[in-house]
């Protein structure tokens, strides 16, 4: 799990596998630069009373099933390898373009064999009045979940220069440059996609 936050998604992959029989061959590695959100996860992990350890050091079978190994490092240097599945969520679209062409590359090339990568990520749109319908649907969205215009403002304002985002054509494009085979567009919401690329 690329850029993992609070350990949403590493904690859905975890419940799904847990009733699996072969669980010593499963790693789940959750990785995040933020030593603030690692610290968080951790605690969060603590009280669900699931085991966890630094992903930098060996294994440890006494820890029981399934722990998961908390990694703070930039996405962008941790070494990928054998991997069945990569999740990044929410996090490429605050990458440099750059650095989205390499990371891709590496994910995919360390994808075993029928290994996929899910991949969720805010997208716009080419045509501009499509853009401004999903916009608007999404702040009334927002307001009916109590936010104010101001909050809504503000928030847009503080993305405006960090989230840089792509349309859902050039995602595609990326992904098949970059190795994958099929890339399966599953979920959408307004401007938010997941797609699944299959190595």
């Amino acid at each position: 799990d690329l850029g993992c936050s609070l350990g949403a998604v590493t904690l859905a992959i975890r419940s799904a596998l847990l009733d699996r029989q072969d669980l010593h061959s499963v790693r789940l590695v959750a990785t995040d630069n933020s030593e603030a959100m690692i610290a968080r996860l951790l605690g969060l992990l603590s009280e669900l009373d699931i085991p966890t350890r630094n992903a930098r050091e060996p294994g440890d079978d006494r820890l029981g099933p399934l722990p998961i190994e908390l990694n703070l490092a930039d996405i962008r240097d941790v070494p990928l390898q054998d991997a069945s599945l990569v999740a990044l969520n929410f996090t490429l679209q605050f990458l440099d373009p750059d650095d989205r062409d390499r990371l891709l590359s590496r994910v995919a090339s360390s994808l075993r064999p029928g290994g996929v990568l899910i991949l969720a990520e805010k997208v716009h749109f080419e045509d501009a009045g499509e853009q401004e319908r999903l916009t608007e649907w999404h702040h009334d969205y927002k307001r009916l979940q109590g936010y104010s215009d101001l909050e809504i403002a503000r928030k847009r304002t503080a993305l405006e220069r960090v989230l840089l985002s792509e349309t859902e054509s050039a995602h595609r494009d990326r992904l098949e440059r970059s190795g994958f085979r099929r890339v399966t567009r599953w979920f959408q919401c307004f401007g938010f996609c997941a797609w699944l690329a299959e190595r």
